[in-house]
């Protein structure tokens, strides 16, 4: 099932079906309904032939309007695209030149990895981040039955891979499942992060700028793990969050699971 969730993409990075997983009571998530990814601003014209053979509509983009700005989105035509960015900036840095992150982290192999548990902190606890949850699951609430969605960032990972946890959440997939979903990243992702680290061994960086720019690439149990704990410990567990602070009832749960569970 993992290796068919992976689109046909020639020109870009982690775009994947979150259809097929199972739910705690029975159900599955429908295929071709929501799609997460890495952004579209390198995709090529049979790229955009897949997408709308695949049925996408609509796609929202988390990046942030610098971001959209240096690389915008390859729309096909006919889909809608919304922007709605989880953070002002790249928390992430997935854009940053090798240049731009050397006095960051040639300094202690740790840099990247903490860096990323900050990152993720702010994917939880910022406002802005939970108002564009919120605007992301309302807009699934209004046309998600006649849509299919695709929704992303810069390389499909961290932004992208929060929204997911929580929607998967919504639906009732087991937290086991979810984490499979996270750090399948990993997998449809490693090529960029190998690029990344080949242009850094090329510009001479240092081992602790190797290790920094590898956390910085990919995913790990432990950024996840810290974005848990933090719903936990500061709001009291995922109900509590999506429930009080982005402000979804129970009955919107059930909508969402009678547009994307069969």
């Amino acid at each position: 099932m993992l290796d068919e969730r992976q689109l046909p993409i020639l020109n870009g990075t982690n775009f994947r079906d979150l259809g097929g997983y199972p739910t705690q009571s029975g159900y599955l998530l429908k295929w071709c309904k929501l799609i997460r990814s890495g952004d579209l601003s390198q995709i090529t014209a049979h790229d955009q032939q897949v997408l709308a053979d695949y049925g996408v509509t609509t796609i929202i983009d988390l990046r942030s309007s610098v971001e959209i700005q240096q690389s915008q989105d390859r729309v096909p035509e006919h889909m809608k695209w919304f922007s709605m960015p989880v953070l002002d900036d790249d928390a992430t840095e997935s854009t940053e030149t090798i240049n731009q992150l050397k006095s960051l982290y040639s300094l202690s192999p740790r840099g990247g990895y903490l860096r990323m548990l900050n990152a993720y902190a702010q994917l939880i606890m910022s406002n802005q981040a939970q108002m564009t949850y919120t605007r992301f699951f309302q807009y699934l609430l209004t046309y998600g039955d006649k849509e299919t969605v695709l929704f992303h960032c810069t390389a499909g990972k961290d932004r992208t891979g929060i929204l997911s946890v929580l929607l998967l959440t919504i639906l009732g997939v087991d937290l086991d499942v979810i984490r499979e979903d996270y750090l399948l990243t990993n997998k449809y992702a490693q090529r960029r992060a190998e690029q990344r680290v080949l242009a850094a061994e090329n510009a001479k960086m240092n081992t602790n700028f190797l290790t920094s720019i590898r956390d910085l690439s990919l995913v790990s149990a432990d950024y996840l793990t810290r974005a848990l704990d933090l719903i936990d410990f500061e709001y009291g567990g995922p109900s509590e969050y999506l429930h009080n602070e982005l402000g979804l009832s129970s009955d919107d749960f059930h909508v969402l699971q009678s547009i994307y569970l069969s």
